[in-house]
């Protein structure tokens, strides 16, 4: 069994810079056949470094990863810088992609969700961005704090964490503080994203 270390933070910068540079999917005419899940196969769960303080955190991810959409959901992991969010994220993003390669899943960095929609706007494919992200089976959302004050975007994030937990999607969504504390986040969206189950990451131990 492989040992469990924490993954070198340079590389991780390297893998959400690369993330974070990807295209807008849904301009693709090829975006079943080619589906790109954005995830760093080396952020999985073999190399999460838990420490004791984050095995139940650990625990749980498995549990989803092994039946999204059926519990837990949302699953919303909050900590400070360095805790290892965006690597729990992608490793159910991974784990799930291992044991279901037919499930569209999606890892998308908060930053990058917003660039997008405001291109879409702009492009007037609006109804493209809200269908693509509506077809997808396990979104995990990256730093949702950093959508804080964008009202529109919120509002098309609102309807499409809607519909995909109303059809039994999983929703993974990370961020530096739980809900009730991002200044900025619309009432409503707070009052999903309160839904399933909130947890703290800390410093592994």
């Amino acid at each position: 069994m492989q040992s469990k270390h924490p993954i070198n933070s340079d590389e991780n910068q390297r893998a959400a810079k690369i993330l974070n540079q990807a295209p807008s999917p849904f301009d693709s005419p090829s975006v079943v056949q080619d589906w790109n899940p954005n995830l760093n196969n080396k952020l999985n769960f073999n190399n999460f470094f838990e420490g004791s303080s984050n095995e139940i955190a650990r625990s749980i991810s498995l549990k989803i990863a092994e039946e999204p959409g059926k519990k837990f959901n949302p699953f919303f992991i909050y900590g400070h810088s360095g805790v290892g969010k965006t690597h729990l994220g992608q490793a159910i993003g991974n784990r799930v992609v291992e044991l279901y390669p037919q499930k569209k899943v999606l890892y998308i960095s908060a930053h990058l969700f917003e660039v997008q929609f405001t291109d879409a706007r702009k492009k007037n494919t609006h109804n493209e961005f809200v269908h693509f992200y509506q077809d997808v089976d396990v979104l995990i959302l990256d730093d949702i704090n950093e959508l804080a004050g964008k009202e529109k975007t919120q509002q098309a994030y609102f309807h499409i964490f809607n519909h995909l937990r109303l059809i039994g999607k999983q929703l993974v969504i990370t961020a530096d503080k739980p809900p009730m504390d991002i200044q900025g986040l619309d009432v409503r969206l707070i009052s999903r994203l309160k839904w399933g189950l909130t947890m703290e990451l800390q410093k592994g131990y």
